[in-house]
């Protein structure tokens, strides 16, 4: 099984236990239900020192859907990516001028700041970040609209590793190892 496959198994096995209706306890197992956050990938925090020192790309993934912030940031991490995940568009802004990523994963969909308030504040910004878009819903007039607000891709979930590959290429003129 490679990387990828063992991603969409872990991605899919969180979207279903965190789906149920069944109590806390029962859908973890027993097990904390505090986040856990592998290495590279931390929650909210700085990215490392000086990431690129190791080589990695450092990106940072806005979703307010736990189980897709963890799932996306294992991922990367699998891909020698360094991330950091944020809750919130407000989260994410509020960290940006202290740590920069090289790009962004956005959640289109999320409530009080959505992925377009998001893209508008970035482009108000001095410094840009290249954004790839994130939405379940897989409507072309968003992906349209994401496109004329900045984004450099827009992407349906769940992602697939041709799609997540050509867009951090696209974004970052890099390609995860």
């Amino acid at each position: 099984m490679n990387r990828f496959s063992d991603f969409f198994i872990l991605f899919w096995t969180a979207r279903i236990t965190l789906g149920t209706n069944e109590s806390a306890d029962q859908r973890t197992g027993g097990l904390p239900t505090e986040p856990y956050w592998p290495a590279p990938c931390t929650l909210g925090g700085p990215f490392a020192e000086n990431p690129m020192a190791n080589g990695h790309l450092k990106v940072a993934v806005v979703d307010d859907d736990p189980s897709v912030r963890k799932a996306l940031c294992r991922l990367l991490g699998l891909l020698s990516v360094d991330a950091v995940a944020f809750a919130s568009g407000t989260e994410f802004l509020e960290n940006l001028p202290h740590h920069r990523p090289d790009c962004l994963f956005l959640d289109l969909r999320m409530p009080k700041m959505n992925g377009f308030d998001v893209l508008e504040q970035l482009a108000r910004s001095q410094s840009p970040v290249k954004t790839i878009v994130m939405s379940a819903q897989d409507e072309a007039s968003s992906g349209k609209a994401c496109l004329l607000a900045g984004a450099i891709a827009y992407l349906t979930k769940p992602l697939d590793e041709q799609s997540l590959l050509a867009a951090i290429h696209k974004a970052t003129g890099s390609m995860p190892t």
